[in-house]
């Protein structure tokens, strides 16, 4: 969270297999020369290959603009058709805040040109229903809710989307979509959040540690 941003997560976005081998030497013959048996090692965690996550860059490549997706996931083409950019600025976008800030800041893309990260900014603050209600819509139609939890002050997110693993492809095969809504530090304060930071930034299942 930039300061806000939210804090490292477990990025496993988000799977750690440990596979053995075993074997047993084969008998050689007592008239031929035994011959030379390379013995694979057994594979560790630290060499099984993790699936390749979203990467986050500047939104440069702008792909089709009649992709279906239009928020979260979108080509960076079809979000420009359907947000207003900032004239200050090409990462945030319109509206303005009663603040002067953005309602949407910080846009980042895939590689290949898919909007994968951003912050939704709300003021005058709204409730954390409210929040998630806002989350919700930002998502494909499709979207199945996987975990809704709270740790280190923060209240977790996580959808999964067919539309999106198809979209992502390689950057997030899962399809996981991630939020992070800052709690506030009275339970009784209702209208309490500014901004929700949304991202593929955490595995799919995989509980994210804190802001």
């Amino acid at each position: 969270m930039d300061n806000l941003k939210k804090g490292c997560y477990a990025v496993g976005l988000l799977f750690v297999a440990t596979l053995t081998a075993c074997g047993a030497d084969a008998p050689q013959s007592v008239d031929r020369a035994p011959s030379t048996a390379v013995t694979a090692p057994a594979p560790t965690a630290s060499t099984i290959p993790t699936p390749p996550r979203a990467t986050n860059v500047p939104c440069t490549t702008q792909g089709t603009s009649t992709d279906t997706l239009t928020a979260f996931g979108a080509t960076f083409g079809s979000w420009s058709t359907h947000h207003q950019v900032d004239p200050g600025r090409g990462d945030f976008f319109l509206p303005y805040l009663n603040d002067g800030l953005d309602r949407y800041t910080r846009v980042v893309c895939t590689h290949g040109g898919r909007v994968v990260g951003y912050h939704l900014n709300f003021t005058p603050l709204i409730s954390l229903s409210e929040a998630k209600r806002a989350y919700r819509r930002e998502l494909p139609p499709d979207a199945i809710l996987i975990y809704d939890t709270v740790a280190s002050g923060c209240e977790h997110i996580q959808y999964r989307s067919a539309a999106l693993a198809r979209a992502f492809g390689d950057a997030d095969p899962d399809g996981a979509a991630d939020a992070a809504i800052i709690l506030p530090a009275n339970p009784e304060q209702q209208a309490a959040v500014g901004t929700i930071f949304i991202d593929a930034s955490v595995r799919l299942n995989a509980t994210p540690t804190g802001c």
